[in-house]
């Protein structure tokens, strides 16, 4: 069985993590068909990204029930399993939605949160796990989660163990959006068709500007706006887009 089912429809590439039976738990071989999925989202033909679960959970973090050496140290683990893989997602040049369906625990919510927007289902539960077991937050949680949560809300939920369903979610900025189960995927597919049918390379430029944000001051951010616009505006399909807009207002009778 494939840990991970793939397909490509009209320049929207679906991911689904798909252990069901176990909640889309994370091992090995998940990891190594995702970090292959990843690789296939930076094909030309690929414009956007759906990042979802099988059956009735999103994903439950790491497998608590799977062997491993008892010996072998945490951040090896992390390091050689987990981090490559999560660096594939975040650096993704393409914008990634999240169709979150159910529990979103742990490493599941790293996945979640490295996603550009979360849509969640009214299902959908998030819950850091890792204090529960005596664990800091790993697998990129914390600069994640800081992206869209205040210091405040990140703090609370991931020390207090707290749950939040999918309307406490939106309120602390977790997701973007609540949904209702069956309008999840389509949703999802909306916007993920709505990346993919701009023209251009817009959409990942400003995925790049804004991821850049956090590293640059000002005048730094001035100078890559600057950059990207010679970037954005030699692509010929802005050039083609412009003239449908300018084409498109002209009003009739107007002349040239």
């Amino acid at each position: 069985m494939s840990y991970i089912v793939s397909s490509l429809d009209d320049g929207v590439l679906e991911i689904v993590l798909n252990r069901p039976d176990r909640l889309n738990a994370l091992v090995p071989d998940l990891m190594t068909e995702l970090s292959d999925a990843l690789v296939t989202a930076t094909e030309p033909e690929v414009k956007a990204i759906i990042l979802t679960g099988a059956g009735r959970g999103f994903c439950t973090g790491g497998d608590l029930r799977a062997p491993r050496s008892p010996l072998e140290p945490a951040s090896r683990r992390l390091r050689h399993l987990f981090h490559p893989t999560m660096l594939e997602l975040v650096r993704l040049r393409k914008p990634v939605v999240a169709a979150v369906n159910g529990p979103t625990v742990g490493a599941g919510l790293s996945l979640a949160a490295a996603a550009d927007i979360r849509v969640a289902s009214t299902s959908a539960v998030f819950a850091c796990g890792f204090v529960d077991v005596g664990l800091a937050a790993d697998t990129g949680t914390t600069y994640l989660l800081s992206r869209s949560m205040s210091y405040a809300d990140a703090f609370h939920f991931l020390t207090l163990g707290a749950k939040a369903d999918a309307h406490e979610a939106l309120r602390i900025g977790l997701v973007n959006e609540v949904v209702e189960p069956d309008l999840l995927l389509p949703r999802a597919r909306e916007i993920a068709r709505s990346w993919a049918g701009r023209p251009g390379v817009g959409v990942p430029s400003l995925k790049a500007l804004l991821q850049a944000v956090g590293r640059n001051e000002l005048e730094q951010q001035l100078e890559l706006e600057a950059q990207y616009a010679d970037i954005v505006g030699s692509h010929p399909d802005r050039a083609r887009a412009r003239a449908a807009k300018v084409n498109a207002i002209k009003e009739p009778g107007a002349g040239s």
